[in-house]
């Protein structure tokens, strides 16, 4: 099967929220007291709505995400830059192109 990379819609918001953040929050940052799924569900529809977020599909499956904030830059308000909020992959597809056609996606 073939990765495809769409925008994250409001359809994947439980997804980015129970599996991606929280295996990114609590594995891989090792930090599970920082998981709060209610602080989280805001920051998933600014994403949504911003239309700052990817998810990589094989087939109907995810199995990975980027995600970010919009904001000024401090040093240059007429600037924005995006704040990544959430990068996960699933352990299975991190050797694959999943990783690469997501930050791909980006451009």
């Amino acid at each position: 099967m073939k990765y495809e990379i769409k925008p994250v819609t409001p359809e994947d918001t439980l997804w980015v929220i129970e599996v991606a953040a929280k295996q990114m929050i609590c594995e891989e940052v090792g930090r599970p007291e920082l998981y709060d799924p209610f602080r989280l569900d805001p920051i998933v529809d600014k994403i949504v709505d911003e239309g700052t977020g990817l998810i990589c599909w094989m087939g109907d499956e995810r199995v990975g995400m980027v995600g970010g904030i919009l904001s000024k830059h401090f040093l240059m308000p007429d600037l924005k830059i995006l704040f990544e909020v959430v990068w996960y992959v699933e352990q299975g597809h991190r050797q694959t192109r999943a990783p690469f056609l997501l930050i791909k996606g980006y451009k």
